[in-house]
């Protein structure tokens, strides 16, 4: 996915970029690298949190 992300990036119209369409695909190598870091340590497993179980329970609970 970081090679599709970086080969899309310099076929980006003047247009698109302007408009701020297709932006992330402006990313270095090594932006894609530290956000990936920063959001794989920020996220957690939604089936912990109570309301989350609440309306999904099938994937909460998929053995009941």
């Amino acid at each position: 996915m970081k090679n599709r992300k970086l080969q899309i990036g310099p076929t980006l119209s003047k247009h698109s970029i302007q408009h701020g369409l297709g932006t992330h695909h402006l990313a270095t190598l090594d932006k894609l690298e530290k956000n990936y870091i920063h959001f794989a340590t920020s996220t957690i497993d939604l089936r912990t949190i109570p309301e989350y179980q609440v309306l999904f329970p099938d994937l909460c609970f998929p053995n009941y």
